[in-house]
């Protein structure tokens, strides 16, 4: 899952079954803080294959990233 802010960031979150390898959990925890924007966040989308995570601000700039 990923959360824009408006303090020009975006988390990326995962649940702790990813981390502990279960198959069934409902406790989401933040795995990144993304930085780079200089102003709010106003959108995010995410690619097909999962492999870039595309975000707009009120900077005027689109950002790719690609979370490793």
């Amino acid at each position: 899952m990923f959360t824009t802010s408006f303090d020009n960031t975006f988390k990326i979150f995962g649940t702790k079954c990813i981390i502990n390898g279960q198959n069934t959990c409902d406790d989401w925890v933040p795995l990144r803080t993304m930085k780079g924007h200089e102003n709010k966040l106003t959108s995010i989308s995410v690619t097909k294959d999962l492999k870039r995570i595309i975000t707009t601000s009120f900077d005027r700039c689109f950002k790719i990233w690609e979370p490793s």
